[in-house]
């Protein structure tokens, strides 16, 4: 790291700091209600966690290379996020305040360490995104419901089992199933996405096989809960709608995404990514000197 330069570009970089702990306070005090209360984003309050430590761990790994100065990039960054800010703050709109602090942050980053240096902080960055509560997730859950009892039907209807579907509530001769929200398949991708992008950026293998991992995980989120789905229609059939079609509702709600994970993992080791990143999460090789 040059030392010419970074006395100034530390001081604006802690008085820059201040404003931000300042200006995002109100922000922070809605994440922490939202992660308490919203049941899709329970997981929250681990995200900021995860991204601190993937940063601190590219810190110590590549400090050494770090040039610090004003750029124009992480300046526009900066400059920008500040306008997202600023909309977010006049609409009232939190998730948009939330949304600003990541451009913000990249920028401040690339004051610190350079700009071509910074880009190696981008995945821990945005990956708060998935601390931040979006104001169209229930929206959207309606959809994934209805499409994933469409796809059950199908199933079931191609097994020979009539069946009537009005949005998310499927009917069959004696029995009615309601998917809410909570069991729509958007909290199982939600649940599959954070994990899974985590090892994808852990691989030490091709982007292109890193982006088709990525991908992969939207189908078989889908698919999953379309299984589930199915599931509890057939122990339903077996059991009858009691406490043990609760159990296994319960029981079906964990052990699938976890299943699709390890999918995930088996299929990541079998198309090339086999070995994690040195200095991350595993120490650096001791190099004889």
């Amino acid at each position: 790291m040059r030392e010419g330069g970074s006395g100034k570009t530390y001081f604006f970089l802690i008085l820059l700091g201040s404003a931000v702990l300042i200006l995002y306070f109100q922000v922070f005090v809605w994440l922490v209600s939202s992660w308490e209360f919203n049941p899709y984003y329970s997981h929250g309050i681990l995200i900021p966690f995860i991204s601190v430590f993937l940063i601190w761990r590219i810190w110590e790994k590549e400090r050494k290379n770090f040039v610090p100065g004003l750029n124009l990039p992480g300046v526009l960054l900066i400059i920008a996020g500040l306008f997202v800010y600023t909309v977010g703050y006049l609409y009232a709109a939190y998730w948009l305040c939330a949304l600003s602090l990541i451009p913000i942050l990249q920028g401040i980053l690339s004051q610190i360490s350079g700009w071509k240096n910074s880009l190696q902080f981008l995945f821990p960055v945005i990956f708060l995104i998935f601390m931040i509560p979006l104001p169209f997730i229930d929206y959207v859950s309606t959809y994934f419901a209805a499409f994933s009892v469409y796809c059950a039907s199908i199933v079931l209807r191609a097994c020979g089992i009539p069946v009537i579907i009005n949005g998310a509530e499927l009917f069959l001769s004696d029995l009615s199933f309601r998917i809410g929200l909570l069991c729509s398949g958007l909290k199982t991708l939600i649940a599959l996405l954070i994990p899974s992008c985590l090892l994808i950026f852990m691989y030490e293998c091709n982007f292109k096989i890193k982006l088709l991992l990525f991908i992969l995980i939207f189908p078989l989120a889908l698919v999953t809960n379309i299984v589930r789905i199915l599931l509890l229609v057939f122990f339903s059939q077996v059991f009858g709608m009691g406490p043990a079609l609760e159990t296994v509702h319960d029981i079906l709600g964990i052990m699938m995404p976890i299943l699709v994970f390890i999918g995930i993992l088996a299929l990541a080791q079998s198309i090339g990514c086999s070995s994690i990143k040195k200095g991350i999460i595993t120490p650096e090789p001791d190099h004889p000197r």
